[in-house]
């Protein structure tokens, strides 16, 4: 019994893939690139700056709890980021963003919080968290390879 050559060696080598099967091959990265270069060129918001703010607002509820207030009036630095509402009636003013992360990282920036003589930053309160993001991603990176 003769076997059949295989489609390989009875076809001659196809031609390199063009244009067109390249954009078939990957027209989901593609499209999302595209919409990315599109809303980097063309912001589709029109208030500015677009990041308002470098972590204020975590910073302000963790200065907050220490100094044993929750009104947030006391603090010029979130009225240049739009981060706190005007005085109300009882002559407190809002932080518009939630204590979350703030409560989550309160035991780690506490000690160098306190050290800043009343401000909301300070210079070792940005290595630390420069340290804690850092470490963050690292993490994520090893859970990617081992998972």
């Amino acid at each position: 019994m003769v076997r059949a050559q295989s489609d390989v060696s009875r076809n001659p080598r196809s031609p390199a893939p063009g244009v067109a099967s390249f954009v078939v091959r990957w027209w989901a990265p593609l499209l999302f690139a595209f919409a990315g270069l599109i809303v980097t060129v063309d912001a589709p918001y029109t208030n500015s700056p677009p990041i308002r703010s470098d972590g204020l607002g975590h910073h302000a509820w963790t200065r907050a709890l220490l100094d044993g207030h929750l009104s947030f009036c006391a603090y010029p630095e979130l009225d240049e980021v739009r981060a706190v509402s005007p005085p109300l009636q009882t002559d407190m003013c809002a932080n518009k963003y939630p204590p979350g992360l703030a409560l989550l990282r309160f035991p780690v920036m506490a000690p160098f919080t306190a050290q800043n003589q009343g401000q909301l930053r300070s210079s070792a309160e940005d290595l630390v968290n420069q340290l804690f993001s850092l470490g963050a991603g690292v993490a994520a990176m090893v859970a990617m390879v081992l998972l």
